[in-house]
């Protein structure tokens, strides 16, 4: 007896242990678990919406840029060698058909003329003199009187002569064409474009001297697609530095070129060259072509990408009389341009597409609409 009783005593204390742990553990636990709340409804999201205009033929508009060009561009020179003297324009300055550019030093080739000159009186007092020996040597043949070489070698000095006096003449006009060709003219009414030279330079035949281009009736030179070169016609719409400009469709080129895969047009400018108009500008053509393919314009802003090269759309549907959903619609894009493209699909006329906050939308939310301002005043207008 006395031994079991101090068994007993010795278990009664774990088992106060395990009953205290148990009562601190349900303390944690109960602290542990929060008191569950109920659950709040999120406010409609705030979108930006347009409504869907579906139209039956589809007009592209489409921009060409093109270059100025002068019709005639030269580079002048001159034909013979010589020291420049005089040169009258310099570069941008305007030139009038006709009027000197620029001039040799002449010196040499007067010099040159008067020796030719002086060498061809000689040969002509010799000619005459010969010429005056045969025609005596011919009346002494009929009575037989002259030896007959010596009225062979008359006959040959006259020729002999009339051969020099040739040449005398053939170098005095070559001369002259020098003496011409001296200074060279504008050939049409012009723009110096450069100077290559100056006064007092001696050049050679051949060397560019200034660089001309012609000042009336310049032309623009635009490459377009096949399919828009057989639509113009007429006086195309041209833009030059922002300015509308007129001009007459002349000619289209007979080849597409192969690295644009575009026709050049050629259209002559009413404006001619000068401060409003420069050689090399660039032009700008305006196109429009009308095809049957209903669709819906959209702001480049309301698509995001879908799956096999399809977009999509979200549509701000009505579940309620103020209450809207957001559905996804896929659409196929037939054409894109800078700020919007023309797409078609699931989309009937006036629903409501959203045109921002893509990146926060998800099918099913709720939302609330708000037109874009150019579709308010679409709506306020008469």
């Amino acid at each position: 007896m006395p031994a079991r009783s101090r068994i007993i005593l010795r278990t009664l204390p774990s088992a106060g242990i395990i009953l205290a742990s148990a009562a601190v553990l349900g303390a944690v636990v109960s602290l542990s678990e929060p008191e569950q709340e109920t659950p709040r409804e999120s406010p409609p999201l705030g979108v930006t919406v347009t409504p869907a205009q579906w139209d039956d033929t589809l007009t592209i508009t489409t921009r060409y840029q093109g270059e100025v060009r002068a019709r005639q561009r030269i580079d002048l020179s001159f034909d013979i060698a010589g020291t420049i003297e005089r040169i009258e324009y310099a570069d941008g300055g305007p030139i009038d058909a006709g009027s000197p550019v620029a001039s040799l030093d002449t010196s040499r080739l007067e010099a040159d003329l008067s020796r030719l000159l002086a060498a061809r009186d000689a040969q002509t007092a010799d000619l005459d003199f010969a010429e005056r020996t045969l025609s005596r040597f011919e009346n002494l043949a009929e009575a037989s009187a002259v030896n007959e070489q010596e009225f062979d070698e008359a006959q040959s000095a006259v020729t002999r002569l009339r051969a020099l006096l040739a040449r005398a003449e053939a170098d005095i006009e070559r001369t002259r064409i020098d003496l011409q060709e001296s200074t060279i003219y504008a050939p049409f009414d012009a723009i110096v474009v450069r100077r290559h030279t100056d006064v007092g330079a001696n050049v050679l035949s051949g060397t560019g001297v200034a660089t001309l281009i012609e000042r009336s009736n310049p032309e623009a030179r635009i490459g377009v697609t096949p399919e828009d070169a057989q639509q113009i016609q007429g006086e195309p719409n041209l833009s030059i530095r922002g300015k509308a400009h007129r001009g007459t469709l002349t000619s289209i080129l007979p080849e597409t070129d192969r690295l644009t895969r575009t026709v050049e047009l050629r259209i002559a400018l009413d404006t001619p060259l000068g401060p409003t108009l420069r050689d090399g500008d660039t032009v700008e053509l305006i196109t429009q072509r009308t095809i049957q393919d209903a669709g819906v314009w959209v702001d480049v802003s309301a698509l995001t990408q879908s799956v096999r090269g399809l977009w999509a759309l979200y549509i701000a549907t009505p579940t309620g009389p103020d209450t809207w959903t957001l559905e996804r619609r896929e659409v196929e894009v037939l054409r894109p341009e800078e700020d919007r493209a023309y797409v078609r699909g699931a989309i009937s006329d006036g629903e409501l597409i959203v045109t921002d906050g893509k990146q926060r939308l998800v099918p099913g939310i709720a939302v609330r609409p708000s037109e874009t301002e150019q579709a308010l005043k679409a709506k306020a207008a008469p």
